[in-house]
């Protein structure tokens, strides 16, 4: 049974919600269902004029309405039950359109969210046509339906920017930055408390909470380095930058945790740290890895480093002894 049938079954025996099934209540989403019951209850309210008899009602009722001139058209009599049909008819429209109505404004303020696992890559596109890649264990939100008017999308973890020109829309992060579209390609990096943003083409306005306000253009990046406010921002090599789409992690003067958290979301592994080892968190690094294989980026990461390791595959566990 479709839930237009539940409607008019509920109008035609006079149903209340206790009446109904588990199955036909199943139909309507939260809420829905007593929404649509109280406006059957407000027409039920409604007050029918008392009229003694046929000729008194329809003289009282139908003297200036549009059923009079149907009745001098057609030469026949509107019945008292005839009015009553109106309003649930009525009633009915009412239910219909706010069903709608809750649909559309439903719809208008609804996320949609696209997430990323471990070890896993997406592309997708915002509704003006924007690109968006992110990277492992991330999370974009935004109202595709009110895009119109309210053009923000919300970043957990990294993302990759591809701009349709002339388009313009805010990227919010955790700890209340924002990046700011100007037409371009850029990247943005939210993890942990740290706060990244390339700028690959084009122009971008980054903002800390604290107010300061940057203009990178193609090369530049700028970091929070863990506080509330930008770092002054540096030019590094173009063809590093946002390199992870490509499977390349690059690092330059960043803190040594940072790299670890990454090598976990690529590989999809645990990274644990010896008993009695302290430090290592705060070493800064600088370095790359590539994401094709574990081994070889562990090498990469943990050789320079100085860092004796183990790895259970059972497990999925790195272990620093030193």
């Amino acid at each position: 049974m479709s839930k237009k049938e539940i409607i008019n079954k509920i109008i035609e025996e006079g149903l209340s919600k206790e009446e109904l099934s588990a199955e036909e209540i199943a139909h309507f989403e939260q809420g829905e269902l007593e929404g649509i019951f109280d406006i059957f209850n407000g027409f039920d309210e409604l007050e029918i004029p008392q009229i003694s008899n046929s000729e008194e009602f329809r003289n009282t009722v139908f003297e200036k309405s549009i059923w009079a001139e149907k009745e001098a058209e057609s030469g026949t009599k509107i019945r008292k039950s005839d009015f009553r049909v109106w309003k649930w008819m009525a009633a009915a429209s009412v239910v219909f359109f706010s069903i709608f109505f809750v649909r559309y404004f439903h719809t208008k303020n609804e996320l949609t969210v696209a997430l990323t696992k471990k070890s896993e890559h997406r592309s997708f596109f915002l509704p003006d046509s924007s690109r968006v890649t992110l990277n492992a264990a991330s999370r974009l939100e935004y109202k595709a339906g009110d895009w119109a008017r309210e053009r923000e999308v919300y970043l957990e973890g990294e993302a990759f920017f591809e701009v349709v020109q002339g388009s313009r829309f805010r990227v919010v992060s955790k700890g209340g930055y924002t990046t700011e579209v100007l037409g371009t390609k850029f990247n943005v990096k939210s993890r942990n408390g740290w706060y990244t943003v390339d700028c690959l083409s084009g122009k971008v306005a980054v903002k800390a909470p604290g107010g300061k306000r940057q203009i990178l253009t193609r090369g530049w990046t700028t970091s929070n380095l863990e506080t509330d406010s930008l770092e002054v921002p540096v030019q590094l090599d173009y063809e590093k930058l946002a390199g992870w789409r490509n499977g390349h992690f690059h690092f330059v003067g960043v803190k040594f945790g940072s790299v670890l958290t990454e090598l976990e979301q690529q590989f999809d592994i645990e990274i644990k740290v010896a008993k009695g080892v302290k430090g290592i968190y705060d070493r800064e690094y600088s370095g790359h890895f590539y994401n094709d294989d574990l081994n070889t980026a562990l090498q990469l990461v943990f050789i320079p480093m100085d860092i004796e390791y183990s790895y259970s595959k059972k497990d999925k566990v790195v272990l620093l002894e030193n």
